[in-house]
C-alpha cells in the first residue's frame, strides 16, 4: 500500500453507544496508521455510534467525534517513534 504521507503509528477508532442503564458498548471500528485516515473513519462511523474516538498505540485518545455535533478534539500531532534499542542499528 502506498501513502502521500508516511504513516505515523498505529491508531485504532471505536464506536461507542450509550446504553439506557448509562453503560456503554464499545466496539472496534477499524486500525489504521495515519492520523487523518482514523479521524475520517471516526467521523464515518459516528452515523452509527454515539461517539467515536481514535486512540494511539502507545499513547492516549487523539481524536473523538460526537453524533451531530462537529468534531470538537484538536487533532493531537502523533507522538514520535522511539528511536531504537537496537545496538546493531547505532551508527
Amino acid at each position: 500500500m502506498e501513502y502521500d504521507i508516511e504513516p505515523d503509528g498505529l491508531y485504532f477508532v471505536y464506536g461507542a453507544r450509550v446504553m439506557p442503564d448509562g453503560s456503554k458498548d464499545r466496539h472496534h471500528v477499524c486500525t489504521v496508521d495515519v492520523l487523518d485516515v482514523a479521524a475520517a473513519c471516526a467521523d464515518n462511523a459516528r452515523a452509527a455510534f454515539d461517539y467515536c474516538y481514535v486512540k494511539q498505540f502507545g499513547s492516549g485518545t487523539v481524536y473523538f467525534s460526537r453524533r451531530g455535533e462537529v468534531a470538537n478534539m484538536p487533532r493531537v500531532p502523533p507522538t514520535p517513534k522511539m528511536p531504537s534499542s537496537d545496538v546493531s542499528a547505532a551508527p
